[in-house]
């Protein structure tokens, strides 16, 4: 089984434009959403670096169960894939979703030493450096004792 979902994510990694379509063929004949390539890829990293619209990868999150936790052997996540310097509406709303997922990952380093954030002010994505920042204030102020004198 483990060599069909291999030949299934060697294929899906050679459609610059059918990736979708690839991906719903294998899944309806019984491939593992999170099986992983050569690179440590899954189904997921590459719909996201790909590009597709974000109604396929909230459909692969949500109804198909991918795990956005999952890293590859760059030790890049979906949510490192996403941002780049094409950073429209659409990648910034993917961007939530997976945000919303594997928050936790956000904060851990690629092989480059990239975090989210530090991608995120590479690329110029402003509004997301200010949401992340914001988030991360609110979670300290969350967890601060109050003090007694």
């Amino acid at each position: 089984h483990e060599e069909k979902e291999c030949a299934f994510l060697t294929i899906l990694a050679s459609q610059a434009d059918n990736t979708d379509v690839v991906i719903e063929l294998f899944l309806a004949n019984g491939i593992d959403i999170n099986a992983k390539d050569a690179k440590g890829r899954t189904a997921l990293h590459i719909a996201v670096q790909r590009q597709h619209p974000k109604e396929f990868v909230i459909y692969l999150l949500d109804k198909k169960q991918a795990d956005a936790t999952i890293v590859d052997a760059d030790g890049k996540t979906a949510l490192h894939l996403t941002i780049g310097d094409k950073m429209d509406k659409e990648r910034t709303e993917v961007l939530g979703w997976l945000v919303k997922r594997a928050r936790a990952m956000a904060d851990v380093p690629d092989k480059n030493g990239e975090t989210l954030l530090s991608l995120a002010a590479k690329f110029n994505c402003s509004s997301l450096v200010e949401n992340m920042l914001a988030a991360a204030r609110d979670s300290n102020s969350s967890n601060r004792q109050p003090q007694t004198n």
